[in-house]
């Protein structure tokens, strides 16, 4: 039985893997209940993290709101992403995939992917915090990095699902869809100003 640091070890090597597009990186987990279960605790662990960044960075039309507020309405936010995703994930797996068992997978590998970015998210917000990037650079990088996770969520699909690739490609951009409007129709209702990109940097 493996011991607990070679347990964190051999998962943080198959989603630094699956970051860089190796499949045998899912070899590396077990995809059970239980494990993804466990995987959830990395982000009860990022939570201070999430808060700290918030503090730091607060999103674009949002900064005369309070960090508190911020972050309230950044967590109903993941919340509901995370259900709309789950049940579609499900409908997919079950009606397209018919294998809804591997949904297990998809998430331990998320959890664990997300803890493979947390040194990149603590670079970016020391830099941020010490005026070593401006504004501009600090939200290209999010962005860049926004995309790239959905990215790698439709390699991932495309991996555990064996869909066509087209067909995972068309889920992950459906998903990415799907939360950028869960995220103007919260900030509407929390009554957080909706910035257009390109109003503040052209």
């Amino acid at each position: 039985m493996q011991n607990v640091k070679t347990y964190i070890l051999l998962r943080l090597l198959g989603a630094f893997e699956i970051i860089i597009f190796m499949k045998q990186g899912l070899k590396r987990f077990d995809g059970t209940a239980k494990e993804t279960l466990l995987s959830f605790s990395i982000l009860l662990i990022t939570m201070p993290l999430s808060y700290l960044a918030t503090d730091i960075k607060k999103p674009l039309g949002a900064e005369d709101f309070s960090t508190n507020y911020i972050y309230f309405v950044g967590t109903v936010i993941s919340v509901v992403s995370f259900v709309v995703s789950l049940l579609l994930l499900f409908a997919f797996a079950k009606y397209v995939t018919k294998n809804t068992k591997k949904i297990w997978l998809f998430y331990t590998i998320f959890n664990w992917v997300v803890a493979v970015f947390i040194p990149i998210a603590i670079l970016l917000y020391y830099l941020k915090f010490n005026e070593m990037l401006d504004k501009r650079m600090v939200e290209d990088i999010n962005i860049f990095l926004t995309l790239y996770g959905y990215v790698i969520a439709g390699f991932v699909i495309y991996r555990i699902f064996n869909p066509p690739w087209e067909l995972a490609a068309a889920f992950a951009c459906g998903i990415l869809v799907i939360d950028q409007v869960i995220y103007d129709l919260i900030f509407t209702i929390a009554g957080i100003p909706i910035v257009d990109y390109m109003e503040v940097f052209g």
